[in-house]
C-alpha cells in the first residue's frame, strides 16, 4: 500500500514537472553581442597609400569621419573611398555623405571661392565668392557669415536659394522636411520654411541668462526639442498644432552648461536624448516619461539609431579623468547594454543600423551588434 502511494506521488510529480516545462517555462531570448568588423590604423593606411584603392570600396555605403588631423570616407567593410591628412594651412573641414570641403578664414574675403569635392576627391562644384563658412546639415549645404548672424541655403549646384538675417548670432541650426530651425544667442528660436521665410518664433525664457544651447527638429518637422538658459537650464519639447508649435513638456535640470549641449531625436522620433549636468535625459514622447541616466565624466559623442523597434539603441562616448574614455551602449530608454574603456585624445563615433564605428587618435574600427 505504501509502495503504491509512493508510485502515485512520483507519477503526479512527473506530470507536474512536464506541465511546468511546457506551460509555465518561457524560452530564453537570444543575447546580443558585438562582432568585430574591422580595425584600421589610419596613419599606417595613409603610409600604404590606401586611399588609392578608392574604386574597390565594396558596399557603396560610405561613412564620413574625422579623427584628429585625419578625415575620410570608409565603407562598412573598412575600405576607403577617401583618406586624407588635414592641410595645416586650411584646418577647417566639413563633410556630408557624398561631398566635402576644406577651407580657411580667407573664404570670408572677396574674390575667394569654395570648392566642394565628392567622395573620390574630385571637384564636384565651386561656390564663387561665398563670403561665409560652409556647413552640411543632413546633406544640405548652408553658408553662415563670419558674424554668425546671416544664414544662406544653397541648392545642389551651389546656387543660393535664400538668405536670412538674424537679429542675434546663431548658436545652433537644424534642418528637416524643408524647414530650417535656428537657435540664437538672445534666447529665441526661429523656424524658416522652404523659401527661407520665418513661420514661427519662440522665446522660452525662465532662466537668468537666455540663450539657446541646442535645438533639433524631428524628421517630419512636427516636433521641436530645445535646451535653453543658464541658471536654470531647461529642456522643452514643442509639438505642432495647426500653424504653430506648443510646449508639450518642459522641465528644469540644474544651473546648466555654458557651452553647446548634446540633443537628439532618436528611435524614429519616439525619444529625445539630451545632456544634463548629472548625465543623460531620455524623454519618451509617446508615454510622456522621463528617464535619467547618470554618467561619470563629460559626454563627448552621442549617436542614435534610425529605428523605433525594440532594439533601438543609443551609443555614447564619455570622458573621465586622464583621457579615459568609455564607449557605452544603451537600449532605449535606459538599459545599460555595454560599456568598454579606451584611452585617446581624439574620438569619433557613428551608428548606422546595427553597425557602430568608433575611433581613437589614429585608429578606426567597426563593430556589429548581433544575436549570439
Amino acid at each position: 500500500m505504501a509502495k503504491k502511494k509512493r508510485k502515485v506521488r512520483f507519477l503526479i510529480f512527473v506530470i507536474l514537472f512536464i506541465l511546468y516545462t511546457f506551460v509555465a517555462a518561457k524560452p530564453i531570448p537570444p543575447e546580443q553581442g558585438f562582432q568585430k568588423r574591422f580595425a584600421i590604423s589610419v596613419d599606417r593606411a595613409i603610409a600604404d597609400s590606401a586611399q588609392l584603392d578608392a574604386e574597390e570600396a565594396s558596399s557603396g555605403r560610405y561613412l564620413p569621419w574625422t579623427l584628429g588631423r585625419y578625415f575620410g570616407y570608409t565603407d562598412f567593410e573598412g575600405n576607403f573611398s577617401l583618406l586624407r591628412t588635414r592641410n595645416q594651412s586650411s584646418p577647417e573641414i566639413v563633410l556630408s555623405d557624398s561631398l566635402w570641403a576644406e577651407y580657411n578664414a580667407a573664404i570670408t574675403e572677396p574674390d575667394q571661392s569654395l570648392s566642394l569635392k565628392d567622395i573620390y576627391g574630385k571637384e564636384a562644384r565651386t561656390v564663387e565668392n561665398p563670403r561665409a563658412y560652409p556647413l552640411f546639415i543632413k546633406n544640405n549645404l548652408f553658408l553662415i557669415d563670419e558674424n554668425y548672424a546671416k544664414l544662406s541655403r544653397l541648392d545642389a549646384e551651389g546656387k543660393t536659394l535664400w538668405t536670412f538675417d538674424f537679429a542675434s548670432p546663431l548658436t545652433d541650426i537644424d534642418y528637416a522636411n524643408g524647414k530650417t530651425l535656428a537657435g540664437c544667442l538672445n534666447g529665441s528660436i526661429q523656424l524658416l520654411d522652404e523659401a527661407g521665410k520665418r513661420i514661427f518664433q519662440f522665446e522660452p525664457g525662465g532662466s537668468r541668462l537666455s540663450v539657446i544651447l541646442a535645438c533639433r527638429l524631428s524628421e517630419d518637422a512636427g516636433k521641436i526639442a530645445l535646451v535653453s538658459g543658464i541658471d536654470e537650464q531647461r529642456f522643452i519639447l514643442m509639438e505642432q498644432s495647426g500653424n504653430t508649435y506648443r510646449a508639450g513638456f518642459s522641465a528644469y535640470y540644474g544651473d546648466g552648461f555654458r557651452r553647446p549641449v548634446h540633443l537628439e531625436f532618436t528611435g524614429e522620433d519616439q525619444f529625445v536624448a539630451f545632456e544634463t549636468e548629472s548625465g543623460l535625459g531620455v524623454f519618451n514622447i509617446t508615454e510622456r516619461v522621463m528617464s535619467m541616466i547618470p554618467l561619470a565624466g563629460r559626454l563627448l559623442r552621442l549617436s542614435s539609431s534610425d529605428s523605433a523597434t525594440e532594439g533601438s539603441n543609443l551609443a555614447l562616448i564619455t570622458r573621465e579623468e586622464g583621457n579615459l574614455n568609455q564607449f557605452i551602449l544603451i537600449k532605449l530608454p535606459d538599459t545599460l547594454m555595454f560599456k568598454a574603456p579606451f584611452k585617446a585624445n581624439e574620438v569619433f563615433l557613428a551608428q548606422k543600423d546595427q553597425y557602430y564605428f568608433v575611433g581613437g587618435d589614429t585608429h578606426l574600427g567597426s563593430l556589429a551588434l548581433e544575436e549570439q
